[in-house]
């Protein structure tokens, strides 16, 4: 990824990401509803890999050290609707890595461990479950 200000050589995936987060909500939407939200998925990863320190929430406790974008799932909009999915990630500017952990429904509480942090502190993050991104 071309970014002179914060450099990113490699990005990575967390295996669970795709089918554990965004399958789901893709068979549970319509085909306009998740062309939509995949919309806003893929802008909101656009932006934080094009700078990962832009005003965004850094988590704490077993979150430490990553962050969260939030995302809209509809183009458009009704009046003072706010923000409806997160996007959890890190940034290591040692290793100029980038690490998507999580993406799913704006839930903090969340119900029987739906919530994107309940998701996000329990997934292994160890080195080798993380999953390359060709570029």
């Amino acid at each position: 990824m071309k970014n002179n200000k914060h450099p990113i050589t490699d990005v990575y995936l967390h295996p669970d990401l795709i089918p554990v987060d965004i399958r789901p909500l893709a068979m549970s939407m319509t085909r306009q509803q998740f062309t939509e939200f995949y919309s806003g998925y893929l802008k909101v990863v656009k932006d934080a890999l094009e700078d990962p320190y832009r005003p965004k929430k850094a988590l704490r406790y077993a979150l430490q050290d990553w962050s969260r974008l939030d995302f809209f799932s509809m183009s458009r909009l009704l009046p003072k609707v706010k923000r409806d999915y997160r996007f959890v990630y890190k940034y290591d500017s040692d290793e100029t890595s980038f690490y998507k952990l999580a993406g799913g429904l704006r839930n903090a509480k969340g119900v029987n461990g739906d919530s994107i942090y309940y998701k996000a502190q329990n997934r292994d993050k160890s080195e080798e479950v993380w999953e390359k991104e060709e570029q």
